[in-house]
């Protein structure tokens, strides 16, 4: 196709550069405004049609390619060789076709082109071609219209639905706030009474000791059920003392084993573990022998603690586990062990409210609380 602006081929032999106006087909050549005057005057071209550089630029790509002078001599076409099926000029005859035969005016060709039944035909269906194309075009714009209108009547269903949705996020918005904010009375309820409590907690922490009770010997385990206090003595005088709260000795236990270091009391009896032994011993508070308890999964157990339902644990050193005992010292079973961070568990004991459970470790420091 032509560029945005064609120049005039007459004036650019001269070295002038004059925006084109008209294409020439015969002679091939784009004139501007002065050059297309003398082409219509002179005889040799007056007969020749133009048309507009709009329309020229509107042609098909294969129209603009057809050329009526010869490329290879630079001579208009005159003669229409059949045998070939090529439009020849007077150079082309003498050079490929002087032997041809069937060598015809192409003007004369032309013209009984133009005058020929198939072009008429040609026309005819040309002109049905054309309305086939308006009657498209008429129901293309019937269908844009349409289509329009459903745009039309889609955006404003989107908008009620959009406004359907707002209502509704607004609401869930409200019920999530509202949700939220009771939420947030009951925690800091709850955050309000927590505080409280640690108040009354570091109160205790910082009231003086108000009693001291002596014993005999080395003092190593401990527990009390809030009236009576037990107490485990090791060195020369390896027994349990059963005391009142004034000090007053209740009774004297004396429990074999030299390894018996840690107890619990629960009810009206005392139970001890003895390290040594991989045993628990479970005895009145008169010193009678309950029952005893060994297994494969308690080894050297030293903590011991019971919760408010009876049941025994025990911090076993010697393989990393906490393991619980029946009331009756029949069963056990093993809850935590060193995937649980149980690593030479030293000391154990249980809020018997909460059923918290807090386990320390011997050997790195550290302390675990657990839910049971």
């Amino acid at each position: 196709m032509a560029s945005v602006h064609n120049f005039c081929h007459l004036c650019e032999e001269e070295d002038v550069s004059n925006v084109a106006v008209v294409w020439c087909a015969d002679c091939e050549n784009f004139l501007c405004k002065d050059c297309e005057k003398h082409h219509g005057r002179s005889k040799a071209s007056k007969d020749h049609q133009t048309i507009s550089q709009d329309e020229y630029k509107k042609l098909p790509s294969f129209i603009v390619g057809i050329k009526n002078r010869c490329e290879k001599h630079d001579q208009k076409y005159v003669f229409y060789c059949k045998f070939h099926g090529d439009p020849c000029c007077v150079r082309c005859i003498t050079d490929n076709h002087k032997d041809c035969r069937d060598l015809d005016s192409l003007v004369e060709v032309l013209r009984d082109i133009k005058t020929s039944a198939k072009v008429s035909n040609l026309d005819k269906e040309l002109d049905i071609l054309l309305e086939n194309f308006d009657t498209v075009v008429k129901y293309l714009n019937s269908r844009i219209a349409t289509i329009k209108k459903n745009k039309t009547e889609s955006l404003r269903e989107i908008r009620n639905l959009r406004a359907l949705i707002n209502k509704h996020l607004d609401e869930i918005e409200k019920k999530i706030v509202d949700d939220l904010s009771e939420e947030f009375k009951k925690i800091k309820l709850t955050s309000d009474n927590l505080s409280s409590e640690i108040e009354d907690k570091k109160k205790v922490n910082n009231k003086v000791i108000t009693k001291t009770i002596e014993v005999a010997d080395v003092c190593y385990g401990i527990d009390s059920n809030g009236d009576t206090l037990v107490v485990k003595l090791i060195g020369s005088r390896k027994k349990l003392l059963t005391l009142d709260l004034e000090g007053s000795i209740l009774s004297e236990i004396r429990v074999p084993g030299e390894f018996t270091f840690r107890i619990a009391l629960h009810k009206d009896n005392i139970v001890v573990t003895d390290w040594k032994a991989n045993l628990i011993s479970c005895y009145t508070n008169n010193g009678v022998l309950v029952w005893t308890y060994k297994h494969e999964d308690i080894r050297e157990p030293f903590g011991i603690t019971v919760d408010k339902n009876g049941f025994i644990y025990v911090a076993c050193k010697g393989n990393d586990k906490i393991v619980v005992l029946s009331e009756d010292g029949k069963t056990s079973k093993t809850i935590l062990s060193k995937v649980d961070g149980i690593v030479n568990p030293l000391a154990i004991n249980i809020d018997k409210t909460s059923s918290t459970l807090l386990v320390t470790n011997a050997s790195n420091g550290k302390a675990y609380l657990f839910d049971i």
